[in-house]
């Protein structure tokens, strides 16, 4: 296995910048999901990884081995593609021994390890089929097995789940993790979704316009956003948007369109304007009659009206505006859910809440 370094990467294609001066240090099997949306870079830093393309400038280095000047063929990676790449005209055996034969390894040694990874993957008895033969999870695990075969030192996976229906596409995201892990294999993860690199992977790197913006582990990601559009991207986030009035305590003071709130953030944020981030299911729901009834001491109140909600089966997704056209989403228990037109209160705690500065 191998770690993989990447140093100020490049890459345009006419005159759209693909990738802007982007590094990134990813340590030997560790799991990093690259994030965000189209067009951000995600696919083209996989493409580079793999050797499918060349950097205008910058160095990979898979361990200590410089490789962004060796072919594809010579990099001992495997890659997952979103459409998995199949020959169709073979079968499940012969899709996933084809690596080991292009290496010309002997036969009773190609048998052994075809048979141990279709074990691995769960798709013994299925040697036979061909890809339109199978369903989408038997199609996507043949990919992985093809990719796992070589034994390479660098594993990639480009959007692999992204055909795959909901529940299916939630079960592989385990399976995945777990083949990488037992295997302590070093992979990179290309995806748009967030909830699958929140499962997924050790660190997260968000990428925009070609750079990544910020690569962290997902509770921090999640919980400690660099600026607002990686908490917009990262999860659901209310935003309270305002002029930063000093501290209390360990919290910041700042003054909305709602008043007075307080939110935690990093040392030293800058201002004079700001955006509070306040996440749905740290919010809580009182009738406006007892105010008091969700709060604790110092916790921040907010009086609104309910102007929609949405059932969601385990949860309700109720919209409060406490704002002319300031509308917050709070995560409620059907039981408790207040109803369209009713008056409430919304409250929070500031230690849940998380402030960064403006752009």
């Amino acid at each position: 296995m191998s770690s993989i370094v990447l140093e100020h990467l490049a890459k345009r294609f006419g005159e759209v910048v693909a990738l802007d001066d982007l590094s990134l240090a990813i340590a030997d099997g560790e799991l990093v999901a690259f994030l965000g949306p189209s067009g951000c870079g995600k696919t083209t830093t996989l493409r580079l990884i793999a050797g499918f393309e060349t950097p205008d400038r910058g160095a990979i280095y898979f361990g200590s081995r410089r490789v962004d000047g060796l072919a594809p063929e010579r990099r001992d990676v495997g890659m997952v593609f979103q459409n998995y790449a199949l020959f169709p005209h073979l079968t499940v055996w012969q899709n996933v021994a084809f690596g080991l034969e292009m290496r010309r390894l002997e036969r009773q040694a190609i048998r052994e390890r075809v048979r141990a990874v279709l074990r691995e993957v769960q798709l013994e008895g299925l040697e036979g089929r061909y890809p339109r033969q199978l369903s989408g999870g038997q199609q996507q695990r043949t990919a992985l097995a093809r990719a796992l075969v070589t034994n390479p030192s660098v594993l990639l996976l480009d959007e692999p789940l992204a055909n795959l229906d909901a529940n299916l596409r939630e079960e592989m995201r385990f399976f995945i993790r777990t083949i990488q892990r037992e295997h302590g294999i070093t992979a990179v993860y290309v995806t748009h979704d967030q909830s699958e690199a929140m499962v997924l992977a050790d660190r997260i790197a968000v990428l925009m316009g070609g750079r990544i913006v910020q690569v962290d582990r997902p509770e921090e990601l999640y919980r400690r956003p660099r600026d607002l559009r990686v908490a917009s991207f990262v999860g659901v986030c209310n935003v309270l948007t305002g002029e930063l009035a000093g501290r209390r305590g360990d919290a910041y003071a700042v003054e909305t369109p709602v008043g007075r709130v307080f939110a935690s953030g990093p040392e030293g944020l800058g201002g004079p304007r700001v955006h509070v981030i306040l996440r749905p299911e740290d919010l809580a729901l009182a009738s406006a009659d007892r105010p008091d009834e969700p709060s604790a001491d110092g916790r921040v109140r907010l009086p609104g009206a309910v102007v929609a909600r949405a059932y969601l089966g385990n949860l309700v997704d109720v919209r409060v505006e406490v704002a002319q056209g300031l509308v917050l989403r709070v995560q409620a228990r059907p039981e408790e859910a207040p109803r369209a037109g009713e008056r409430v209160v919304v409250a929070y705690d500031p230690r849940s809440a998380w402030c960064v500065a403006d752009a």
